[in-house]
């Protein structure tokens, strides 16, 4: 099969990021017997869990690379999650508290005291490692 003829059959991101969250959606309808009055929730929740699904990947290859967030991945991150304005960010803080806002969580990434090793945050915390890995640098 031709490179040509693949790419036209691939689906562009937002295309793609509509249809796992619309499927994921009905799968959760799905669950609770397509009671009445869920399909909104059952949307954001499946938004919810794509952006999660983003954010492991991205933080998989910036620890697989062992390499630093940079604010141009996670505009790029932020810009497959959806969120549009996310180019008008220039401040890393900031630009993962927009993405932990996006995953329905606390925005909580460097809020804790920078002389602890411990980070303060929830067990879940998709940003828990790279967070205590800054704070191990300032120490």
């Amino acid at each position: 099969m031709s490179v040509e003829r693949r790419s036209k059959n691939r689906l562009q991101p937002e295309e793609f990021r509509q249809r796992w969250i619309a499927d994921a959606a009905y799968y959760r309808a799905r669950n609770r017997a397509f009671a009445a009055g869920g399909a909104l929730e059952d949307w954001l929740e499946a938004e919810k869990e794509f952006n999660a699904m983003l954010i492991n990947r991205y933080l998989a290859n910036v620890a697989e690379d062992d390499d630093d967030m940079t604010i141009i991945g996670l505009q790029k991150l932020a810009q497959t999650m959806g969120l549009e304005e996310s180019y008008k960010i220039h401040d890393k803080k900031i630009l993962i508290h927009f993405l932990q806002k996006a995953t329905g969580k606390d925005p909580c990434f460097q809020t804790g005291s920078a002389s602890s090793t411990i980070c303060d945050q929830h067990p879940d915390c998709l940003w828990r490692y790279e967070c205590k890995k800054l704070m191990a640098r300032w120490l």
